[in-house]
């Protein structure tokens, strides 16, 4: 796999800063898919969908990380996508399947063998089931976007740090100009022109200033973090999604590799713990709460309901990660290396959305 990323910047092996955000971000969409699922969540004083915004941090933490692991200890093209479609795969390709049998058992319909491949192969296509640009199981719409970026990241790795975020953020933001040439219902050309992937060069260019960042004073990084966070949750903006959540979700992590410091408490441990299991559980809570609502005795109270979703998700993805994903990580590094290989992941390992 990937070798060790280079230290953060107290010297220690990985950013627990970068680590704690997945837990959040992870946490964020956990949060507005039950709430969206029981109806509880509903616009007011704070808007519920800023919740979303956690898959956008997500993509600024992949481009931040991809830099992180592969600046000082340079990789092949590669090797580097073997890497990563051997970190993102089986655990989506396992989770999709299973989202597929539970829609037949729960007897919604199978999906098309057509649609099954496009969801498994990251295939930008309408979900029939949705109206949406969104495969079969829809969290997987953002693993399109982080292939899409891997893809065109590895044919840059030649180039250096600098140059990789120039010529990634030139092409992507010329990619971005024909959107509005796109047709509505065309569901590939209008992913592929989003401005998405401008949040993955964003956290790239905050890879290549961690160093000057971390000099700043750590509360200066919690301040940032906390007015990004309410800034998302308070303000509305006519602004396109990418436009209004991709500023504040850059702010949020500039402001926690300023703050990195403070993310290496004791008392952050458990949530930089779930930053490990949160792949899985992003790709799982879908399972959980589709195999739930219909268990649901009537008359549940929806607090209740809303509760037991979001922990059975999290012990779901806890049990994921360290049945499942540590294991096949532990084979995939093997696969990789072409021999076998124990060692625990490291940062460069772990998928960031």
């Amino acid at each position: 796999m990937l070798e060790r990323p280079s230290a953060g910047p107290a010297g220690h092996d990985e950013y627990q800063s970068i680590q704690c955000l997945r837990a959040l971000a992870a946490l964020m969409v956990l949060v507005y898919h039950v709430g969206t699922t029981l109806s509880v969540l509903h616009d007011g004083p704070v808007r519920p969908h800023w919740l979303t915004a956690g898959v956008d941090i997500f993509f600024v933490v992949s481009g931040f990380v991809m830099v992180v692991a592969t600046r000082r200890r340079p990789v092949g093209p590669g090797r580097f996508l073997r890497a990563r479609m051997a970190r993102i795969v089986p655990l989506y390709w396992v989770a999709t399947l299973l989202y597929a049998a539970l829609l037949v058992l729960q007897r919604q319909g199978a999906p098309s063998l057509e649609e099954l491949l496009k969801s498994l192969f990251f295939v930008f296509y309408t979900n029939p089931r949705t109206g949406e640009p969104t495969p079969l199981l829809v969290p997987g719409w953002s693993l399109n976007y982080e292939v899409y970026f891997y893809v065109m990241f590895a044919a840059v790795l030649w180039l250096s740090v600098a140059r990789r975020i120039l010529v990634l953020g030139a092409i992507f933001a010329f990619i971005c100009m024909f959107r509005p040439l796109v047709p509505a219902d065309d569901a590939l050309l209008f992913r592929l022109t989003s401005p998405h992937p401008l949040e993955f060069v964003a956290g790239m260019a905050l890879a290549y200033a961690a160093s000057a960042a971390s000099r700043l004073p750590a509360w200066s990084g919690a301040i940032l973090i906390a007015v990004a966070f309410a800034g998302l949750a308070t303000i509305g903006t006519g602004l396109s999604r990418v436009l209004f959540f991709g500023p504040f979700a850059i702010a949020i992590v500039a402001g926690a590799v300023i703050a990195e410091p403070l993310f290496r408490m004791a008392v952050l441990g458990p949530l930089r713990r779930l930053g490990d299991a949160s792949y899985s559980l992003y790709l799982t809570h879908p399972l959980v709460v589709t195999l739930l609502l219909p268990l649901l005795a009537p008359g549940t109270a929806v607090a209740g309901a809303a509760i037991t979703m979001a922990i059975a998700s999290i012990v779901a993805a806890f049990l994921s990660y360290h049945a499942f994903e540590l294991p096949i990580a532990g084979l995939a590094r093997g696969w990789i290396r072409g021999r076998r290989s124990n060692a625990p992941a490291t940062e460069a390992d772990r998928p960031s959305g």
